[in-house]
């Protein structure tokens, strides 16, 4: 439990995946013998070591992730298994439902990334129910990370209702880290249902939120989610309403680029802002075309080019099979 909690810090603390991980194997080293005894700590300690390779997200780190949580969510339902007649069975149960609703949303995150997004909507579904039974200040980060995996699957109205009850528990807890989320959140969902203002005013509340935060992970999201809402805005406008808003794209790739710098060290997160310029980029060199302006196109063109081709090395090197198609 000491292990768990010193590479728990140096995880989400000090946001050093590689540093957890090396106090992990010292821990795996020592103690794999002894996991037969100790199953529920043991299978605590591999959450955290699936959720620092997911992190880290380097060669197989996600599909190893994978089959440790499918291990760790085996070992909670062992537990779970047992009727909870005595109080120290009660406690224990109660921990393996913590776990388990942890490693089922670590799991929906991998789905999501990795295009399942129906399995996502379900492992978050199902985190989410034990996380609202057991009262945990999670539940708006996993509310948040439904409404996304329900946007990609067409399911507006119900994304925009976890988007909403996330805003509401963020704000009544006062955690901004998840405001900003939940907000961008929206902005995304709004995006994808056509709502183009909408999504701009989600993402500009979401950067005004995330502008008091530390950290550039949620900043980098929140340029992310208002680039790509003005690469909407603009291709919903007629060649008379383009020639009146040409700055919305040069607007849409000044955030990409923030976003893109913001989420270095967030490898999946930043595939996405890449591949938005890339696509801004492309628009751009349209209507740069369209306008004569011809080397300005080609410029647009190359740039778009070289993003699009970095995409599909890094969604490659991720497992991103539907980043990397797209590019």
């Amino acid at each position: 439990d000491a292990a768990v909690r010193w590479g728990a810090r140096v995880l989400y603390v000090q946001g050093d995946p590689e540093a957890a991980l090396r106090i992990f194997e010292l821990v795996r080293q020592r103690w794999t013998k002894h996991a037969g005894k100790v199953e529920l700590p043991w299978a605590h300690f591999q959450l955290y070591r699936a959720l620092a390779k997911t992190r880290r997200a380097r060669g197989d780190d996600w599909l190893e992730a994978r089959e440790i949580l499918a291990d760790v969510v085996e070992a909670a339902d062992r537990t779970l298994a047992f009727p909870p007649e005595n109080p120290v069975i009660r406690a224990r149960r109660w921990r393996a439902e913590i776990i388990k609703s942890l490693a089922l949303n670590t799991i929906g995150y991998l789905d999501r990334q990795q295009g399942r997004y129906l399995e996502a909507v379900d492992r978050y579904r199902d985190s989410a129910m034990l996380q609202r039974r057991l009262g945990m200040n999670i539940l708006t980060s996993t509310l948040v990370e439904l409404s996304y995996a329900m946007a990609m699957t067409g399911q507006f109205h119900h994304a925009r209702l976890k988007a909403e009850e996330a805003e509401r528990l963020a704000q009544r807890r006062g955690q901004v880290y998840l405001l900003a989320e939940a907000l961008n959140a929206r902005a995304f969902l709004e995006g994808l249902d056509h709502h183009y203002q909408v999504a701009l005013r989600y993402a500009d509340r979401a950067l005004e939120a995330a502008a008091k935060l530390p950290g550039h992970r949620v900043r980098g999201l929140s340029h992310l989610a208002r680039a790509r809402a003005y690469r909407y805005l603009w291709n919903s406008l007629s060649e008379e309403e383009r020639a009146r808003e040409a700055g919305l794209l040069d607007a849409a790739v000044a955030s990409a680029t923030q976003a893109a710098g913001l989420l270095r060290s967030s490898p999946a997160e930043r595939v996405g802002a890449l591949l938005e310029r890339g696509c801004i980029y492309r628009e751009l060199a349209r209507w740069r075309h369209a306008e004569g302006r011809k080397e300005d196109a080609a410029e647009a063109a190359h740039r778009s080019q070289s993003d699009l081709e970095r995409v599909t090395v890094l969604a490659g090197a991720l497992n991103l099979p539907r980043q990397q198609s797209l590019a």
